[in-house]
C-alpha cells in the first residue's frame, strides 16, 4: 500500500493514483494469491519495494485460459531493466500455469511500457476509445496480448 501510494501519486500511468482499500483488504488479497488462479511479485532494492506484478486468471471456466497482470515500477527505477525481470517473472508464471493468453490494457501515452510488451512479444488486440481521463484529455486504452 505504501508502494501505491508513493508510485501512483506520480504516474500519470498507474490506475490506482492512491491506495483506497483497507490493510486487512489488502491482507486479503495478498493470502488469495496462491500460486495457481493469482500471483503476485514484488522486486525490491536496497530494503525498498521498487516495482510489483500482479497476475490473476479468468474466474469462470470459459476464461480461465486467460490471465491478465498489471505493473509497475518506481520512478527512480526505470531504464534499469526491471520492468522487464518482472514481467519475464510473470510470463513464467502464466506459462506454468497453463495459461494460453496473457492480456493487459495499456495507457496509448505510455510509449515505454508499450516498447516494453513488444519486445516480450506481446501484440496490440483492439483498442477502446477514450477509455482514460488524464489530466483533461481523453486517452485510448490498448489491448495487447501475448499468446502461449
Amino acid at each position: 500500500m505504501d508502494y501505491i501510494n508513493v508510485v501512483g501519486p506520480g504516474s500519470r500511468f498507474i490506475l490506482a493514483g492512491r491506495a483506497t482499500w483497507t490493510l486487512e483488504e489488502e491482507r486479503q488479497t495478498l493470502a488469495a494469491a496462491d500460486g495457481k488462479e493469482s500471483v503476485s511479485y514484488l522486486a525490491e532494492i536496497s530494503g525498498r519495494i521498487s516495482g510489483m506484478i500482479n497476475l490473476w486468471r479468468g474466474k469462470f471456466p470459459k476464461t480461465a485460459h486467460v490471465a491478465s497482470f498489471g505493473m509497475g515500477c518506481a520512478p527512480d527505477c526505470t531504464g534499469i531493466g526491471l520492468g522487464t525481470a518482472l514481467l519475464s517473472q510473470g510470463i513464467d508464471w502464466a506459462r506454468s500455469a497453463g495459461v494460453c493468453k496473457l492480456a493487459m490494457g495499456v495507457f496509448a501515452s505510455n510509449d515505454r511500457a508499450i516498447a516494453l510488451y513488444r519486445k516480450m512479444g506481446f501484440a496490440e488486440e483492439g483498442r477502446l476509445r477514450g477509455q482514460f481521463m488524464l489530466d483533461g484529455e481523453l486517452i485510448d486504452e490498448i489491448r495487447m496480448a501475448l499468446w502461449f
